[in-house]
């Protein structure tokens, strides 16, 4: 309760600073430990003044000030008067310019940011830019490109193939979007089932759920020895939806064992 308490004294504070400061407190630290709460108030600034300043950083020598222009324009909303849960998103066009623009910054940290940008604000046309990150050293750049092609998975083998790709990157949140992304993807190749298969034994128990999900939708029968399998071994039983999966897959007698399971499972714990 403390914890809520102090995060929302301080996004009062932050809500009274100007602009200027709040710039200030984002350009410290590096990538991985940017303190983006003062980023996220900017955002919800939604007007000229915001966009002009981010325009102008956004020209900047500076790598920590271009990600944030970038940041702040991927998601920038103002909030409607007459209901303050509703954000409405403002200046898309400028965003929009400003991301495809990132993907040629020579910094990783702001191909990074960009590619996360593109993920909230789509353009098609930078589709083809997109792909070539798909062997990037940059770690981040990998994971954010797995992110952004959400919203492009039926749009050809082009897309196909990076996220199979992806789906074997060595950072499991690259590998949980780009299987993500083929679970829901309408290619069913032998390609993609056989990522899919390997991966629904991933050490990574997200990435499990997510080939296992990608199975079921696609009717393969793998999956009645796959669900079989962790039931045994007890992993994935009860924590995890193998009963969504069971359900999806459609098959009656599936779901029952899987039911038994789950309920052997909870009476054990108890």
């Amino acid at each position: 309760m403390d914890y809520i308490n102090q995060g929302k004294k301080r996004r009062n504070h932050l809500k009274g600073l100007s602009l200027k400061s709040l710039i200030s407190m984002d350009l410290q630290g590096d990538y991985d430990d940017i303190d983006w709460c003062p980023a996220d108030e900017i955002r919800s600034r939604g007007n000229p003044e915001t966009i002009t300043c981010m325009k102008k950083i956004f020209k900047s020598r500076n790598w920590k000030k271009r990600s944030l222009a970038m940041y702040v324009m991927g998601q920038l909303y103002y909030i409607d008067n007459h209901n303050r849960k509703k954000h409405i998103r403002y200046g898309i066009e400028e965003s929009k310019e400003m991301l495809v623009a990132g993907l040629a910054d020579p910094n990783p940290c702001v191909i990074a940011v960009a590619l996360s940008g593109l993920s909230h604000t789509p353009v098609p046309e930078a589709l083809p830019t997109m792909l070539t990150f798909v062997d990037h050293p940059h770690v981040w750049c990998r994971q954010k490109l797995a992110v952004a092609l959400s919203h492009f998975i039926d749009e050809g083998p082009h897309v196909a193939n990076a996220l199979l790709k992806l789906a074997t990157d060595d950072f499991e949140e690259t590998r949980d979007w780009a299987t993500c992304n083929l679970q829901y993807s309408q290619v069913d190749t032998p390609e993609v089932r056989e990522c899919l298969w390997r991966n629904a034994h991933d050490e990574d128990s997200l990435v499990v759920d997510e080939a296992m999900h990608g199975l079921a939708r696609r009717k393969d029968k793998r999956v009645v020895a796959l669900i079989q399998h962790y039931i045994k071994s007890g992993n994935y039983c009860y924590d995890s939806p193998l009963l969504e999966v069971a359900e999806l897959y459609g098959d009656q007698i599936l779901i029952e064992t899987v039911k038994k399971a789950i309920i052997s499972e909870t009476v054990e714990a108890e």
